[in-house]
């Protein structure tokens, strides 16, 4: 990733592009976080998360300076770090500032996101990650609302080699609904539909229940029909009311309208339109979730904060020897290791 993320410092994208002081800036940013994410891969866990988020925040600088209309150079964070009254790391807080031209808040709006509007724990930061799905947080360590997710396949059926019409402009019919499948939790309609509360995307969505001959609308009281996903994962079938006749590209778009955020994953030779997944975000902070690039950004802030302010309180934690925190909060730096590039490099590309 930073191998891709390197090439674009001698072609800039957006505004980057013609501006020449943008692109020093895009330049000296991306050399100083690809250094900093190099550190980051040889110091300790006890350390580690300082130079993750240092260099988040350099290339959020990037990032600004490609996308960010009007006042694009950044200033202090934009957020601040609490640690929690309990003994748990995870319900330390991170809540924003009001700081014109902070960079959380440069960043988010040059990347669409949605701001954080109020406090959120560390673990709600972390539920709420569709990067940290495979990650969960261990018992005893706090219970937030977790990200769903929904695989949407492949999102074209014919290769682009077939000489014929583009497939998502034809007319398909949908019985009135557009469904999707999510790991939700429950098992009645009513349980179904309390759990629905906390994903704002997911408002006015209602369960579909299996009889013999078909599937229908789940009524109150009644079992809620579940279908196996492709990683072996049980799907509860989701439904909102849609035209019954629509073009399958204004398909796509409503089943979008059900989910935060829709992504396609590698493109194979087998499916050259990629396999697409899309994730229902819980409410974070009492509002919309901001988007994957940023959730890290704040839960990163939140753990560097930790490291720096409380270093005792942190190297205990991500010691395996005393805590069981410590081998989820390793995976969490690895797997943001990882995937932050990954984010960076498709904000940067817009």
């Amino acid at each position: 990733m930073w191998q891709d993320i390197r090439a674009l410092r001698a072609a800039p994208t957006g505004l980057a592009a013609a501006d020449s002081r943008r692109r020093k800036t895009f330049a000296a940013a991306l050399r100083q976080a690809e250094e900093l994410a190099e550190a980051a891969a040889v110091v300790s866990y006890a350390v580690r998360p300082l130079p993750l988020f240092y260099a988040l925040s350099q290339a959020g600088r990037a990032i600004a300076a490609v996308h960010k209309v009007g006042r694009w150079e950044l200033q202090g964070h934009g957020l601040s770090c609490k640690r929690g009254a309990t003994e748990s790391l995870l319900t330390s807080t991170v809540t924003p500032d009001s700081i014109v031209g902070a960079a959380f808040h440069g960043v988010s709006e040059a990347v669409h996101s949605p701001e954080l509007v109020g406090t959120a724990e560390l673990g709600a930061l972390w539920a709420a990650n569709p990067d940290l799905r495979g990650i969960p947080i261990p018992p005893g360590a706090g219970v937030w609302p977790g990200v769903l997710a929904c695989p949407l396949g492949s999102r074209r059926s014919l290769p682009a080699t077939a000489g014929l019409a583009d497939p998502v402009t034809a007319s398909t019919t949908t019985g009135g609904q557009v469904t999707i499948g999510l790991n939700v939790p429950g098992e009645t309609t009513e349980d179904i539909i309390a759990a629905l509360a906390a994903y704002p995307s997911l408002a006015g969505a209602v369960p579909f229940t299996q009889e013999s001959n078909g599937q229908r609308l789940a009524l109150p009281g009644e079992r809620v029909m579940r279908t196996t996903g492709p990683g072996k994962e049980m799907l509860v079938m989701l439904a909102k009311p849609c035209p019954p006749q629509m073009s399958l590209a204004d398909y796509y778009a409503a089943q979008d309208s059900m989910l935060s955020v829709v992504e396609v994953g590698e493109v194979a030779q087998s499916n050259p339109y990629g396999i697409w997944s899309g994730y229902a975000l819980p409410i974070v902070a009492s509002g919309v979730s901001p988007s994957p690039l940023m959730l890290w950004w704040a839960l990163l802030l939140g753990l560097s904060s930790l490291a720096r302010y409380h270093p005792a309180i942190w190297t205990r934690a991500v010691d395996v020897d005393i805590s069981t925190l410590a081998v989820p909060l390793q995976q969490v730096l690895d797997v943001a290791a990882q995937k932050v590039p990954q984010r960076v490099l498709a904000a940067l590309r817009g």
